[in-house]
């Protein structure tokens, strides 16, 4: 492989590689003071993480100078195109199509006047009037006179145009929020935390209902947040087109969106309204509710206004939506098929479900002009090991940018992208011309495999099973090893990590069987949470590793000079063998599926892997 570009030059070089609109930013001409860095955890459940790492500069350092001028907004970020070329970096500028101070790159207007100005003026004033009527029937608000004493939050319109799985237009949304960042804590808010469901629960939930032919529907919560009752006193000024002409403001008596606190006392409202109809709250997610009716069970996951709702019984499952129905404005959505940009396809005949995430991948391409590179077959070279920049060589904001709109589609159906955006977000707060060209390979990745399904086959399930690998010293900046496993259910993955570890192992079975007590931890979370499902795990759920000597120490309690010094937390694993919740199984290293999360690998070891978490095409 051929080596990174040298980030010790005192001359910043402007490649033609580089996207012209990517700033390759100059080396300070003193010593660099010392920045402080923190890294967030790599999660494959939370949506919120759009990058794994971030740095926060010392206290009086001094920005590093732009060559070119930095991007401002991210919808305001030119496309890149990439050319067809043998050079895995050859790109160019592609013109802008959208006025951003008009309208997002999905065509939604940025501001009321916009919206009012544009084709569609009929249909998003009909938006604001029903999201003005719902503010009514809810009573969220009463004019006052302005006060004196007490500040005004400013309020603003967001519009979004809702498509459906086929990409048509199913809606014109507006959406009334308030300018939450203007609030002051200890007088407008205090605590702000509000859960969300796990996407590992999501798909749990879907793949048992392969399994096991569950009924599964989709609601959807009509203006969720305005349900919230507010302990504060917090004053609004009224929307854009719907001032009042005596200069009254709001006094808000419910929730908004906007508002720090909106989402937390909309869950407290939902929780105490599904615990009054008779749901329990599941211990392993409080955003998952259950109810048994002798031998029926009906689950309900939530996340935010959307709505999932699985029950054996279809008898069970309509009454479950009728005492929603009652508590809420919901509309019921039906057999489930579209979820937070997931398309989701079922054959009950053969007992599948089918997720993919084709179209929202198709927008991403569109967003950065990807759409017409040439496909490959693998997201990262083999092998290829990333060196650090000491100062950051291309734009920060714009390689951020890239890397949070690859990660969701990682996060949701995707986890043959773990290792490669684990990878890549170690770079995000200095990130190198070296980072830049790996992070636009992945859009050709994405050219190639858009139409890849992430597919349950219920007819085949083996039950929960898991497979666990490490790298050692896998990464060539600190030589600390990558931990991966992948644990599925009807063949089709549900959780998957890829993640450096915290600490240098000294051997390759130390850095396995740190893998493992990581993996123990999720293994343990999903019995609990199929327990909780009512499907109690009566034996040990396999976990498969290709390190002989990593289970060795897990099975048998040795000590010797080079294992004394494991921390024990890692201990985890050999406790939970011990216990017979969890049972080490020896796979060759050419079946071992978890490879794939801890490097590169060729193409034909990536495809088979991949496929092994349930990764397919269909048709």
């Amino acid at each position: 492989m051929e080596a990174g570009p040298d980030v010790a030059a005192t001359e910043p070089v402007m490649p033609d590689s580089i996207p012209k609109n990517i700033a390759v930013t100059e080396p300070a001409s003193e010593p660099r003071r010392s920045t402080r860095k923190r890294n967030a955890p790599i999660r494959d459940d939370d949506p919120r993480y759009s990058v794994s790492s971030y740095t926060r500069k010392a206290k009086g350092s001094k920005p590093t100078p732009s060559l070119t001028p930095a991007i401002a907004e991210p919808d305001d970020m030119p496309a890149l195109i990439e050319e067809e070329s043998d050079n895995e970096g050859d790109f160019v500028d592609a013109p802008e199509t959208v006025n951003a101070a008009r309208s997002d790159s999905s065509g939604n207007p940025l501001t009321f006047a916009a919206a009012m100005a544009s084709g569609n003026a009929a249909e998003w004033l009909a938006a604001c009037q029903e999201e003005m009527q719902s503010f009514e029937k809810l009573e969220v608000y009463q004019e006052v006179i302005r006060p004196r004493d007490r500040k005004v939050i400013g309020s603003k319109w967001v519009f979004r145009i809702k498509r459906g799985a086929n990409g048509d237009i199913e809606k014109f949304k507006a959406r009334l929020v308030a300018k939450g960042f203007t609030q002051v804590e200890g007088v407008d808010y205090d605590e702000t935390f509000a859960p969300v469901v796990r996407f590992t629960t999501l798909r749990t939930i879907l793949a048992l209902a392969a399994e096991m032919d569950l009924e599964v529907h989709q609601l959807d919560v009509k203006t969720a947040y305005l349900n919230g009752i507010l302990k504060e006193e917090i004053y609004l000024e009224p929307p854009e087109g719907f001032k009042p002409t005596n200069g009254t403001v709001w006094k808000l008596n419910r929730s908004l969106y906007g508002l720090k606190q909106a989402g937390r006392v909309w869950y407290q409202r939902m929780r105490s309204e599904f615990e009054t109809l008779g749901f329990n709250v599941c211990d392993s997610d409080p955003c998952m509710f259950f109810k048994r009716n002798g031998e029926s069970l009906t689950v309900i996951a939530v996340y935010v206004d959307d709505m999932v709702v699985a029950s054996t019984s279809l008898e069970d499952l309509q009454e479950a939506k009728s005492l929603l129905k009652k508590a809420f404005n919901i509309t019921d959505l039906g057999e489930i098929n579209w979820l937070l940009g997931i398309r989701i396809e079922r054959d009950r005949s053969e007992r599948t479900i089918a997720l993919s995430q084709e179209r929202y991948i198709e927008e991403v391409l569109e967003r950065f002009g990807q759409q017409n590179i040439r496909p490959i077959c693998t997201p990262m070279l083999a092998n290829q090991h990333l060196t650090r920049a000491e100062v950051p060589e291309v734009d920060i904001r714009g390689y951020q940018r890239i890397l949070g709109s690859i990660m969701w589609a990682m996060l949701g159906t995707c986890p043959d992208l773990a290792y490669t955006v684990g990878a890549l977000s170690q770079h995000s707060s200095s990130p190198s011309e070296e980072a830049l060209h790996a992070l636009m390979r992945v859009f050709k990745y994405l050219r190639g495999t858009s139409d890849m399904k992430l597919i349950y086959q219920g007819k085949k399930s083996k039950g929960l099973t898991g497979y666990v690998d490490a790298d050692w010293a896998g990464d060539v900046n600190d030589r600390r090893s990558i931990s991966g496993y992948v644990f599925k259910i009807a063949e089709g993955a549900i959780s998957w990590s890829s993640k450096k570890q915290r600490s240098t192992a000294l051997s390759s079975t130390e850095a396995e069987y740190v893998s493992g007590a990581h993996a123990a931890k999720e293994l343990i979370w999903l019995r609990t949470l199929l327990a909780e499902l009512g499907l109690p795990c009566d034996k040990a759920t396999p976990l498969l590793t290709d390190n002989q000597s990593a289970m060795a120490i897990a099975q048998n309690s040795v000590y010797h000079a080079l294992t004394k010094h494991i921390g024990a937390r890692h201990h985890f694993l050999r406790e939970k063998v011990a216990s017979g919740e969890l049972r080490l199984e020896y796979v060759p290293t050419g079946e071992q599926v978890a490879d794939v999360l801890t490097k590169g690998l060729p193409r034909e070891k990536h495809e088979r892997f991949s496929k092994g978490m349930g990764l397919r095409r269909v048709g």
